[in-house]
C-alpha cells in the first residue's frame, strides 16, 4: 500500500501531459461551480479535479478526447506507415555501398543540428567540416 505522499507523486506525470498550465479544483469546488467550469473547459481550459489533494478526474475540451481515441491514433499511425512505404517505393535505389547512418550524421554535422557531435559541431573550432555524403540519387548534396 502506498503512503499518501507516494500516491501524489504517482500522479505528477498526468499534469505534464498537457501543454501549459493545468487548473486544479477540489471536488467540492467542482460541485459548486460546475456551470462555470464547464464553460471554461468548453473554451479550451483543462481542469483536474482533486479530492484531498489527490487528482481523481479531469474535465477537458471535447477535442482532447478525439486526440486520445485509440482507434483514431491507430488510423493515423497506419496512414503514416502507408505514406512512408509509398515514399520508399518511389525513391530511387541507393548506390552500392551507400550508408544511411553516415549520411544522416554528416548532414546533421553540416547543418549543426541536434544529434550532431556537440552543439554546432560543424562550426566548432578545430573541427574540419565533414565531406557531404552522396545523395541516394547519386548527386552530392549542395552546401
Amino acid at each position: 500500500m502506498m503512503a499518501h505522499g507516494e500516491d501524489r507523486v504517482a500522479h505528477i506525470g498526468f499534469y505534464e501531459c498537457y501543454d501549459g498550465a493545468v487548473k486544479t479544483v477540489s471536488a467540492l469546488d467542482m460541485r459548486r461551480r460546475f456551470g462555470q467550469l464547464l464553460d471554461e473547459a468548453a473554451a479550451g481550459e483543462r481542469i483536474v479535479i482533486e479530492r484531498a489533494g489527490i487528482p481523481l478526474a479531469a474535465l477537458v475540451p471535447l477535442g482532447d478526447l478525439a486526440d486520445s481515441d485509440p482507434a483514431r491514433a491507430a488510423e493515423r499511425q497506419l496512414a503514416a506507415v502507408a505514406e512512408i512505404r509509398r515514399l520508399v517505393a518511389e525513391a530511387p535505389p541507393a548506390p552500392a555501398g551507400w550508408d544511411a547512418a553516415r549520411f544522416v550524421r554528416s548532414d546533421r554535422d553540416r547543418d549543426g543540428r541536434p544529434g550532431a557531435r556537440g552543439p554546432r559541431a560543424a562550426n566548432a573550432p578545430g573541427r574540419a567540416r565533414p565531406a557531404t555524403a552522396p545523395h541516394p540519387g547519386g548527386a552530392p548534396r549542395p552546401r
